[in-house]
C-alpha cells in the first residue's frame, strides 16, 4: 500500500499546480522512495499520538 501511495505522491509532485501549492504554503517539495514516505508518515503519527495522549490536541 505504501508503494502505491508513494508512486501517486511522486507523480503529483511532478505537476506544476501541486508544486506551486506546496511552495506557496511553505512546504518543501521533495519526493523519494517508499521508505522515506513511510519514515516521515510514521514520525508524524507518533507526534500526533504524543500530543493526543498529553491532551495537547483533542479529536472530535
Amino acid at each position: 500500500m505504501i508503494n502505491i501511495l508513494n508512486a501517486t505522491v511522486n507523480h503529483a509532485l511532478l505537476t506544476e499546480r501541486v508544486r506551486n501549492t506546496l511552495v506557496d504554503n511553505a512546504y518543501f517539495v521533495t519526493g523519494g522512495p517508499p521508505e522515506a514516505l513511510w519514515s516521515a508518515s510514521r514520525q508524524q503519527i507518533l507526534q500526533f499520538d504524543q500530543m493526543a495522549r498529553a491532551g495537547t490536541i483533542k479529536f472530535e
